[in-house]
């Protein structure tokens, strides 16, 4: 699932052409958890484990700052000590290192229980795997990582990513607000769960949250993003495919749409038709190239909150013939990735401000624009220094004929 930011930017966007008129359900978005469906398609999908998580887990991701809780050892894990350590050789004095040690340490919590699951998976499928919660995989915090990747070896990788991401925030914290039969609790109906209770005491009337989250780990498989499919489900009929990769031109695919596009019908009539529990939903599928073996990969809502790619939702609400649209060209591709200076969850590593800065322009015309505002500031900042430097001037002159006056 996307950000509230994202799903705001795709909602004014639709506004734009036209009026968007459906509405998606708290139901609907619990249909598409990963431990709802994934029982029933486990066959045809890749090889996971799911993990229920405790409360305790779940305050730890929505706490403040980005630290890795102490190992199974009762030890702080890498990235946080070596966190430390900075912090230390430049702030602290040897005679307060000890006790701002020991209450850091006291702040940090642990999870041997959760991590000796997670080793246990990781062995289990050969020493790597790919970790999502409910709905969402950390795709944004990929960055983060050292394999600039989701392939995670042991917990404290997954932990990180999972502490680093705005989409696992969202399934925390804001899953269901865009759901037609959302009722925001009021803060007399809701009570701060404790770290022993599996969910907040809410409201009946109100939900805002699944009753458990859960930690999924997927075995993890070097899979080619020119080989993932969207497929769009409406009236339990299969009404457009995308490529899952929008901002990448494959000429290949050109040559074996035709194929690809019978495998994927061939997949939805014989797997998926009238088993889901809407009639209108979202899948991705991942074609093997060697051998054209299909598997699903995930289901999402039929909703503003899952990205069309390259559809809109106002068209896939009206549309009438089937449509299997593929990236066309560079040119295009450049087009759906503004300008190539805006890739995928580039808003997520820096500055919106600086991607909307760089929008529409190319490398050279966005430094050269860059330096200039620059160089503006550093100007203007002189102008300011040198005004305050003159008001202090005439305020000291003014100050000692004010005091000659008083002699």
């Amino acid at each position: 699932m996307p950000t509230i930011d994202s799903v705001k930017d795709k909602q004014e966007e639709n506004e734009n052409q036209e009026e968007f008129n459906f509405d998606c359900t708290i139901s609907q978005i619990n249909n598409c958890d990963f431990s709802k469906w994934y029982p029933k398609y486990k066959k045809i999908s890749l090889k996971s484990h799911i993990i229920p998580l405790e409360e305790e887990f779940i305050n730890y991701l929505n706490e403040d700052g980005i630290y890795l809780p102490f190992n199974d050892n009762g030890q702080p894990q890498k990235f946080y000590q070596a966190e430390r350590d900075e912090y230390d050789s430049d702030w602290s004095s040897d005679e307060y290192e000890d006790e701002d040690e020991d209450e850091a340490n006291n702040k940090i919590p642990s999870f041997p229980l959760l991590e000796k699951q997670i080793n246990t998976v990781i062995e289990e499928f050969n020493g790597k795997v790919f970790p999502k919660l409910n709905w969402s995989a950390p795709k944004d915090a990929a960055w983060i990582s050292i394999s600039q990747s989701l392939k995670c070896t042991n917990p404290s990788e997954i932990f990180l990513l999972l502490k680093s991401s705005d989409f696992i925030n969202h399934d925390i914290s804001h899953a269901y607000e865009n759901c037609s039969d959302y009722k925001a609790p009021s803060n007399e109906h809701i009570e701060k769960p404790d770290s022993k209770s599996q969910s907040p005491q809410v409201n009946e009337k109100s939900i805002t949250r699944p009753e458990t989250f859960h930690l999924v780990l997927r075995k993890w498989y070097d899979l080619l993003p020119s080989m993932e499919f969207r497929c769009f489900v409406r009236d339990n009929e299969l009404i457009g495919i995308c490529q899952r990769d929008y901002v990448t031109y494959y000429d290949f695919l050109h040559e074996i749409k035709d194929e690809l596009e019978d495998i994927i019908l061939d997949f939805f009539e014989d797997h998926i038709k009238g088993t889901f529990d809407d009639p209108n939903y979202v899948f991705d599928v991942y074609i093997n190239k060697r051998n054209r073996r299909i598997f699903l990969l995930d289901f999402n809502p039929f909703s503003i909150t899952t990205d069309a790619l390259l559809f809109n939702w106002p068209e896939l609400l009206k549309l009438n013939e089937f449509e299997f649209r593929l990236v066309e060209s560079e040119a295009h591709a450049k087009e759906t990735s503004h300008g190539g200076i805006n890739p995928i969850y580039s808003t997520n590593c820096v500055p919106k401000e600086l991607i909307d800065f760089g929008e529409g322009k190319t490398l050279l015309e966005f430094t050269e624009k860059f330096a200039k505002e620059l160089q503006q500031m550093s100007l203007k900042e002189d102008d300011d220094s040198d005004d305050d430097d003159n008001n202090n001037k005439e305020t000291n002159t003014n100050s000692k004929a004010s005091t000659s006056d008083n002699k």
